[in-house]
């Protein structure tokens, strides 16, 4: 077992198969980050690894491969060169925009994306499938609610459905407060809730992983104002753990996503999503065909379906091997 799975019970880990409650909380959970640190892969050598997943019997967990739309054009040439079909298995991608480092100078990256995205459809046709767009907002001195709803509208209007991450270099809290009110607000406009955030869980340094606090506060201001949340970075392993090279504690996919359904069905505060953040203990995380429970909290399947679809969306990974890896060696795949 890897060290740092910490399985308490006699009955932790034992699933032969995976349960509805686990196949229910894993579909679709993982985007393809292959290009991105720490793995950073060549493009064509990420698209072969995502084409290679596609086709495995884990396949049902795999969401959409993450490019970023500079990239397009070079998937493009290489699909015209060498004839191989990226689309044959149901490719989805989320497409990755450009930052802006300002309002004005963000919106017309944003139209210059949504152009290379037009091109990139009119080579592929209907098997391009382009739908999720994730894009770190600028540090405006324009109203941020005025540069999300004309960035949104943009790019639902372009068949894109945006995910905004705070300004880099940002004071997080308050920054989130208001990106993530400014959200809500337009999805009030466009029921049902058509844009959403994004959320960074780590990186390939100590600092950039976000504090449990930090992460359950993210998790209460996305539910309350009905806005879908979407992770990326750092959540390779399905459960908190420290980790010796980087010399900090990772959050885990289990962890946050489990955080994220219990405090959805059970309206939980701050210092309970915080609690089943923190806990590095698998066997307290159990999934059977009826429920998934932590503790004494449970989700029915039904929950775990309506809120995976309408308000805990993915998360981005550079690795799909070491998630199911973890998984397995639990004994749930």
């Amino acid at each position: 077992m890897a060290p740092y799975l910490n399985v308490s019970g006699k009955d932790a880990g034992r699933m032969p198969t995976p349960s509805s409650s686990l196949k229910s909380f894993l579909t679709g959970l993982i985007d393809y980050a292959g290009l991105f640190p720490p793995a950073e892969l060549p493009l064509i050598e990420a698209i072969e690894h995502y084409r290679r997943y596609r086709l495995d019997a884990d396949a049902w967990m795999l969401s959409r491969f993450i490019i970023p739309v500079s990239q397009l054009a070079a998937l493009t040439e290489h699909i015209d060169v060498s004839g191989n079909n990226y689309f044959d298995t149901g490719t989805a991608y989320s497409v990755l925009g450009q930052d802006g480092q300002n309002g004005p100078g963000f919106l017309k990256g944003i139209e210059q994306d949504i152009h290379t995205v037009r091109q990139f459809r009119r080579s592929h046709g209907t098997q391009a499938v382009l739908d999720i767009f994730e894009v770190r907002l600028p540090a405006s001195d324009q109203a941020i609610d005025d540069v999300i709803g004309q960035a949104s509208d943009l790019l639902l209007a372009g068949g894109l459905r945006p995910f905004f991450e705070v300004a880099k270099g940002a004071d997080w809290q308050p920054s989130a407060n208001v990106v993530i009110t400014a959200i809500g607000a337009y999805n009030r406009t466009q029921p049902p809730a058509p844009i959403g955030f994004k959320l960074r869980c780590g990186g390939v340094v100590a600092t950039a992983f976000p504090s449990p606090e930090r992460v359950a506060a993210a998790i209460v201001m996305c539910r309350d104002a009905t806005v879908p949340l979407k992770a990326t970075a750092g959540l390779h392993h399905p459960f908190r753990h420290y980790n010796d090279s980087l010399q900090t504690r990772m959050h885990g996919f289990v962890n946050l996503f489990g955080a994220g359904i219990l405090a959805h069905v059970h309206g939980l505060g701050l210092q309970d999503i915080q609690t089943i953040l923190e806990d590095e203990d698998a066997g307290h995380f159990t999934f059977s065909d009826q429920m998934f429970t932590w503790q004494h909290l449970s989700a029915t399947v039904e929950d775990i379906v309506r809120i995976r679809a309408q308000a805990l969306i993915s998360y981005g990974s550079c690795s799909f091997d070491k998630p199911r890896d973890d998984l397995s060696v639990l004994g749930w795949l």
